[in-house]
């Protein structure tokens, strides 16, 4: 099954785990971007289920009258049809009030050595402070997640002297170690610079 519409593919996106393995309520950009996701993801998850639950009623369907015309007898068929089984219910329709995401409150521009994080259109309207985990790796040949493929060898941030992170005053650093940055919001005109990674290496951010 594929989302091919565009705010359904936007609302599953933003459902996803850092490893994008699978959808789960607890996803920041889910809580972030939505008001009560819940009810909507849990009828995406069921829908290939239920799906298969309808295929699976209707070649289980048991017609009594199908050998009626060679195999009948006086009074049999309305016997049959009092005994007949009473049409299975429906399967219920998808929802399709999708309520529509919230604006971005950041974007991620790239540069030569690393990569920026800049307000986006949802910045001004956002609630402040809020909190910002960024996770960041190399590109691999190999297939996989390039977040769990990441070792201290390629970078680490909280490494002195190895990657620059430069900061607005309306951003706060809580933590900077391996890979991972942690990052309070107190603003909208907030802004973060990280460079200094190898540049002919591709680099992914989350």
């Amino acid at each position: 099954m594929v989302a091919d519409d565009e705010t359904i593919s936007a609302f599953l996106g933003d459902a996803e785990n850092p490893a994008h393995t699978k959808w789960t309520t607890n996803a920041e950009k889910l809580r972030r971007n939505y008001v009560a996701p819940d009810k909507r993801l849990k009828v995406i998850r069921n829908a290939v289920v239920n799906f298969y639950d309808m295929l699976v009623q209707a070649e289980e369907e048991e017609d009594l009258q199908a050998l009626s015309k060679f195999f009948s007898m006086p009074g049999a068929e309305a016997k049959k049809k009092k005994e007949r089984k009473p049409d299975r219910p429906e399967p219920p329709e998808p929802p399709r009030d999708f309520p529509s995401p919230a604006p971005r409150v950041a974007r991620i521009e790239t540069t030569a050595d690393g990569f920026s994080i800049k307000p986006a259109q949802g910045a001004e309207s956002a609630s402040y402070p809020m909190e910002f985990k960024v996770s960041v790796a190399y590109e691999t040949a190999a297939s996989g997640n390039p977040f769990k493929k990441y070792s201290r060898f390629d970078f680490d941030l909280g490494k002195k002297g190895e990657i620059s992170i430069d900061v607005s005053k309306s951003v706060r650093v809580n933590s900077a170690n391996e890979n991972i940055l942690e990052l309070e919001i107190l603003g909208p005109d907030f802004e973060i610079a990280l460079s200094g990674f190898d540049p002919i290496v591709t680099l992914r951010s989350s």
